[in-house]
């Protein structure tokens, strides 16, 4: 066994991973993503965060939603 047992990935790792689950391929296959978010100041805005946050965005054709407690929700976008 490692030493990460009962570490959690990093928002961003989960964020990615999320993306990559709905889109039905592996995390290598996705796109960059960094021109569209930018994972490590998510990261740090709810790890310093205090009072609870939710963040909505829209990346390609997929609406992401993370909550300050962690929980990470990938949804097709609405064709309004």
């Amino acid at each position: 066994m490692s030493g990460d047992e009962g570490h959690e990935p990093s928002l961003a790792i989960r964020v990615v991973e999320s993306i990559a689950t709905a889109r039905g391929v592996r995390t290598v296959e996705l796109d960059p993503l960094s021109d569209r978010l930018d994972l490590e100041a998510m990261d740090r805005l709810f790890e310093n965060s205090s009072v609870p946050i939710r963040i909505e965005c829209v990346v390609d054709d997929l609406v992401v939603t993370v909550d300050t407690d962690g929980v990470v929700d990938v949804s097709p976008a609405g064709t309004d």
